[in-house]
């Protein structure tokens, strides 16, 4: 196993770059952190990762003087790690990023208060996300298939995701996606943050079981498959078959007046088509 290490030895090679930032007298300094193969991202802190796509690998560090030395990007196997050795109150610090160039991206990881943004659109044959932290995620993908988790409060936009979207909430995180071209969009929600998509798929398979709401009215689905057993409302969109199970208090909302209707209810929600 592959393991690189950044330690403050190493950081003489680094290129600094210091520069006098617009808060006060705060010096903000970036350095070259070296650099090897990694298809996975792991954010354990609350720097703020700025991903972009190219045709190599590279990690820049910019932060205060003060802290650039206790931001850690250590890569072992597959997997890049930014985390904090001494993490210091938030409100002191005025500038912590970590921009990140990555030629294969697989999976990415929020485990801490930093935020996740891409600064140009994804290629991803088949992508991972995990939110079990406060940070949020703003990702542009260029097709492929989304496996997605939000386990903490975070919260995620992503666009562009063509094939398969896999998500599943166990958190209070919201999940809005846009821009989707879909065969297959499966939907777990067993926590209370809300799904929102928008585009169009052929099959479309929701399991509500919390107080989540869901709405994807705006990305109409051939054939829709509903289990509702919590609180949380329900409302899609059916252009040819809608099956529909509610054992739940949440209330369904069904448009495209779908010819075939299968439809089984012991909860106190309702069913509406429309």
């Amino acid at each position: 196993m592959k393991k690189v290490i950044v330690k403050p030895a190493l950081l003489v090679l680094s290129i600094v770059f210091a520069v006098l930032s617009t808060h006060g007298q705060v010096q903000v300094l970036k350095e070259n952190r070296p650099s090897g193969a990694f298809t996975r991202i792991v954010n354990n802190c609350s720097a703020d990762i700025m991903l972009q796509q190219g045709n190599h690998n590279e990690i820049v560090v910019e932060a205060d003087a003060s802290v650039i030395g206790e931001i850690k990007t250590n890569i072992t196997g597959n997997s890049l790690t930014v985390d904090m050795h001494n993490a210091r109150p938030f409100k002191k610090i005025k500038r912590l990023k970590v921009w990140i160039t990555v030629s294969n991206l697989e999976e990415m990881e929020i485990n801490g208060s930093g935020d996740l943004t891409t600064q140009n659109p994804i290629r991803s044959q088949n992508l991972k996300l995990r939110i079990n932290g406060s940070g949020d995620a703003r990702i542009e993908m260029e097709g492929g298939n989304l496996d997605a988790s939000i386990n903490g409060s975070g919260d995620v936009n992503v666009s562009g995701v063509r094939g398969t979207l896999m998500l599943g909430i166990h958190g209070s995180g919201d999940f809005e996606g846009s821009k989707m071209q879909l065969e297959n969009a499966i939907l777990s929600c067993f926590g209370s943050g809300d799904i929102r998509l928008e585009g169009k798929t052929a099959n479309l398979k929701i399991d509500s079981y919390a107080s989540g709401d869901i709405n994807t009215l705006n990305m109409p689905a051939e054939k829709v498959t509903l289990d509702v057993k919590g609180s949380g409302d329900v409302k899609t969109w059916a252009t040819q078959v809608a099956k529909v199970k509610l054992m739940g208090s949440g209330d369904v909302i069904i448009q495209g007046n779908p010819k075939d209707r299968q439809i089984s209810k012991m909860g106190s929600g309702s069913i509406r088509f429309f």
